[in-house]
């Protein structure tokens, strides 16, 4: 796999400023994310453009997805003043409810977004509704939900970022990962995609 572009000046250890920010565990006031292990942390710090995180039932492959998009934006977002586009592809909408959850959890800690109630009288904010969802940070990035259910969605735009949920999932798997491969390679400096899930049936590249 090609790297990933290299951190910002400034930012050799940035993983760790960010974790001391995250909620130490889903739905906690107490700060401080801690990788499980070594196995978990090697994961985050993954700097491929292509990533496969295959892990069981409840494994937390939906955290790691959103750990690993916050963490690309954390490292990459501010290089050309924010404003990046990330989508979230399922087999259906509600397939990324979870990563959605754990995004919405993560970047309002994050100071990103605004909560419920604020989020409403102001640009940045999120749907609640997955179908199809959209959220805006402060910084004017982007994070839309995608449905395989309807790939002629997945064109017109080169996000910075896809995640792929639970790809084995998805019917036309092979096809939307052509299609999210070809969004994201030679379209824009550093843009990455990734795969998360259990891989019932497996993507060939």
């Amino acid at each position: 796999p090609v790297s990933a572009p290299p951190s910002l000046p400034g930012r050799r250890d940035s993983l760790g400023l960010l974790w001391a920010m995250l909620p130490k565990r889903p739905g906690s006031d107490e700060r401080g994310f801690e990788p499980t292990g070594p196995e978990q942390e090697m994961v985050l710090r993954c700097r491929a453009r292509v990533i496969q995180l295959v892990g069981g039932e409840g494994s937390g492959k939906s955290m790691m997805a959103a750990k690993l998009l916050e963490q690309r934006h954390w490292n990459l977002g501010d290089a050309e003043g924010g404003g990046r586009l990330y989508w979230l592809v399922a087999r259906d909408y509600e397939g990324v409810r979870k990563e959605w959850e754990y995004l919405i959890e993560d970047f309002t800690a994050l100071g990103l977004l605004d909560p419920p109630g604020v989020a409403k009288k102001t640009p940045n904010g999120y749907t609640n509704q997955v179908d199809p969802g959209l959220m805006v940070l402060k910084d004017g990035t982007e994070i839309k939900t995608k449905s395989a259910m309807h790939p002629e969605t997945l064109r017109a735009e080169s996000p910075d970022g896809i995640v792929i949920c639970e790809p084995g999932q998805i019917p036309t798997g092979e096809e939307v990962y052509s299609k999210c491969l070809s969004r994201t390679m030679g379209r824009k400096t550093g843009a990455w995609l990734l795969m998360a899930g259990t891989f019932e049936r497996m993507i060939s590249q």
